[in-house]
Formats: C-alpha cells, structure tokens, sequence
C-alpha cells in the first residue's frame, strides 16, 4: 500500500507494508481453496494448503512495512528492522537504477564519502523518487 501524506512536516511519505488487499485476496483464495479441499475429503490436499494459509495470516499479522519520508530538514528510511535517519545536507547525491531483472536500487553518496544503499522495499516508482531528490536541490543520476 501506497500513500501520499502531505502537512507541514512531511513534505512526501512512501510506505509498502503487507496489509493490502492483494494480501487479503491471496488470504480469501486460500480460505476458498481450503474449504473445497475438506468438502471434498481430499484431506492429503489440505496439508499445502493449510501451510499456505499459515504464511499469508503470518505476514497479516507481522505486517512487514518499509518506506521513506522526506522531511523538510532530512531523508528518512524505514524498514522492519529500523529507522535510518539521513540529513539533506549530508547527501551529496543519489544514484539512483531502474531494475529490469532486479529491484529497483537508490545509493546515497554521502558529503563525507560513504555511500550508502537504501532498502529496495523502502523505494517508491524511480521517477517519483528522482522527482522528491531533485525538489530538495539533490542530484539524482
């Protein structure tokens, strides 16, 4: 799930987390596909679809959530892990790749030399996130 929040300290926010109806549907056709399973007492079928049904309602229920937010003063990356927090004045660029084969990948180089590689889960359409760097005076290649 994507969303746009606007207000005067969050300029953009991108966020993908599990909890969307793709989720939800994929947990429906389990829910469909294992209820046909027992009517017809194909119990040997029951146990792949049991498992299937037992990912599904654990991503439901961890919810794994990525995403970014560009602050007025900084960048901001999340994950299910952690809250990385980056100042604009400490980003000298972003190189940013569109992923033919891969995920799509956004490499920060840092004022002070390091670069740093942002999570692909966190990354909203490359366009998009060419458009915010650039918004905020950060070149974006």
């Amino acid at each position: 799930m994507t969303s746009l929040h606007q207000s005067s300290d969050v300029f953009y926010e991108y966020r993908l987390q599990a909890r969307r109806p793709a989720t939800y549907a994929a947990l429906g056709v389990g829910m469909i596909t294992g209820y046909t399973v027992i009517f017809a007492n194909a119990l040997l079928a029951a146990i792949p679809v049991t498992a299937y049904i037992g990912v599904v309602l654990w991503r439901l229920v961890r919810n794994p959530t990525a995403g970014l937010r560009f602050t007025p003063l900084a960048l901001e990356v999340f994950d299910h892990r952690e809250i990385r927090h980056f100042p604009f004045r400490d980003i000298r660029s972003a190189r940013l790749r569109t992923g033919v084969f891969s995920d799509d990948e956004c490499v920060l180089v840092m004022a002070n030399g390091p670069r740093i590689a942002l999570p692909p889960d966190a990354l909203p359409p490359i366009k998009k996130l060419r458009a915010e760097f650039l918004r905020r005076g950060i070149i974006a290649t």
